[in-house]
């Protein structure tokens, strides 16, 4: 499995973590299965190397997440004495903002920093200035940055325990949606294969992510597909989650993972919507497609991003008004079909 596509960088982003001591690991705000895999199961990598290792995350890990080893050392809050004059090491996220608020104290702080990822980005962390000391390493053909970091440490000889292997393995389960999604490939499956060889449970890992839901998730599912729409001759399926159903149900948005995949499944459908009301007049919205349209371009048209099959964006506004606009630029996909926006 000698994939890498562009090996003086794989390298140097490495090697740039080798000669770290210690090291800052941190991820996107609201992390998904992709980003606390990669970092819990890097952390555990690199604590096997000896290196003084902190994992950082402005939000909490979902509860989903927590039986992956090494997540209880997930921290939400930072010493900056503790983190001064350590490498940095940003996974699954390539853009500072999504980082959160500690973002460009984190930069100030730390060196040096290396970025692992497989989303696009237009507003890459490692700008020309600092290149020295900045290394931003992206692949969008893989399948997850656990795949990454999987490829990262065969490459380099670090060995890997079975609490990473885990931690991988999950990390690439829940980004080919349970190996579903269009980004299932050879080399993810190689991946995969390779990461259940070194002792991940395929079937522990897939009854703790998809056989232990609560039951305030089912309830507020009843209340979401309700709002189910057919939209653009039913290539269009649109949801939405409001407060009042939170508040009913006692569910949270973590409750609502993989909502957006069910009106997705309904044949004849491309792209399916999710659109979640949140406080403070934000509104949060999940973009799926099938087989052709590129949902990154609609959701970066608001600000956001992702993969051309799965993206999404927050904006500050109401549903309503998000809703207007967001189907003005799903009808002109659907208009030019592959030929996207």
């Amino acid at each position: 499995m000698a994939y890498i596509k562009d090996e003086e960088r794989f390298r140097r982003a490495a090697d740039l973590m080798e000669g770290c001591a210690g090291l800052v690991l941190t991820c996107h705000v609201r992390p998904d299965g992709d980003a606390v895999g990669s970092m819990a199961g890097l952390g555990l990598i690199l604590q096997g190397l000896g290196k003084e290792v902190i994992l950082y995350c402005e939000d909490p890990v979902p509860q989903q997440l927590a039986f992956l080893p090494g997540t209880a050392q997930v921290v939400e809050r930072l010493d900056p004495a503790a983190a001064r004059e350590r490498g940095l090491v940003v996974l699954d996220c390539s853009e500072r903002s999504r980082i959160g608020r500690k973002a460009q104290w984190l930069f100030d702080a730390c060196r040096p920093v290396v970025v692992l990822d497989h989303h696009i980005t237009n507003d890459p962390i490692c700008g020309p200035e600092g290149r020295e000391q900045c290394c931003q390493y992206i692949d969008t053909d893989l399948c997850a940055t656990g795949a990454l970091i999987f490829l990262m440490a065969q490459t380099q000889g670090w060995p890997i325990p079975p609490e990473a292997a885990t931690c991988l393995y999950a990390a690439v389960v829940t980004d080919t949606g349970g190996f579903r999604n269009s980004n299932t490939d050879a080399l993810a499956l190689a991946v995969a294969h390779g990461l259940v060889r070194l002792g991940a449970s395929p079937y522990g890992v897939a009854s703790e992510l998809y056989n232990r839901y609560p039951a305030r998730r089912f309830r507020l599912m009843a209340l979401v597909l309700r709002t189910l729409e057919l939209m653009c001759g039913g290539r269009v399926a649109m949801i939405q989650a409001t407060p009042d159903m939170f508040r009913a149900t006692e569910a949270g948005r973590e409750d609502t993972e993989e909502f957006v995949n069910i009106p997705r499944s309904i044949d004849g459908v491309e792209v399916a919507v999710f659109i979640k009301e949140l406080p403070h007049g934000q509104v949060s919205v999940s973009l799926r497609s099938k087989s052709w349209a590129d949902v990154a371009a609609v959701a970066r048209a608001f600000g956001g991003g992702g993969h051309k099959r799965a993206a999404g964006f927050r904006v500050s506004g109401t549903a309503a008004e998000v809703r207007v606009a967001l189907m003005e630029s799903l009808e002109r996909l659907m208009e030019g079909q592959e030929g996207g926006l």
